[in-house]
């Protein structure tokens, strides 16, 4: 039995944990191989579908909707005024003038417009992306 060949135990452990090592460096040369891949990007995308979300929700069950300057009003039956307003480089949600609930943040600017039952909202960010969407009600909204 002198001349058997073959991997002891440790020799086994010590090539599997210098494999690991090297296959561990993968992920992080792989994400600086795609420039396209920005994590600030993606959470701005989340946040501003959340966004619309919320505020497309609430806009359709507004009674009255109003904009003075950059706050915008929605007045819901039997339930208190919900703004949205900027506050320094974010947009807050507010309830009845109280609460603090940020739903964008990196804002340079936002406008709202509303006309016949149509809600244009345009956000300008500090970095220069612009989003616009439109939302749409079926009711009559003052």
């Amino acid at each position: 039995m002198k001349n058997q060949k073959g991997f002891t135990l440790v020799e086994m452990l010590l090539s599997l944990t210098i494999f690991f090592v090297i296959v561990s460096f993968i992920p992080p040369i792989l994400s600086l191989a795609n420039p396209n891949h920005d994590k600030d990007n993606l959470a701005t995308e989340m946040e501003w579908e959340i966004f619309i979300q919320q505020l497309t929700k609430e806009y359709r069950r507004a009674q009255h909707v109003s904009i003075n300057e950059k706050i915008l009003s929605l007045q819901l039956n039997g339930e208190p005024l919900i703004t949205y307003e900027p506050f320094s480089d974010k947009v807050r949600r507010r309830v009845e003038q109280s609460g603090h609930e940020v739903v964008l943040q990196f804002v340079k600017s936002i406008e709202y417009k509303h006309q016949n039952n149509l809600l244009r909202i345009k956000v300008v960010y500090k970095h220069g992306e612009i989003h616009e969407t439109a939302i749409k009600t079926f009711m009559h909204v003052e």
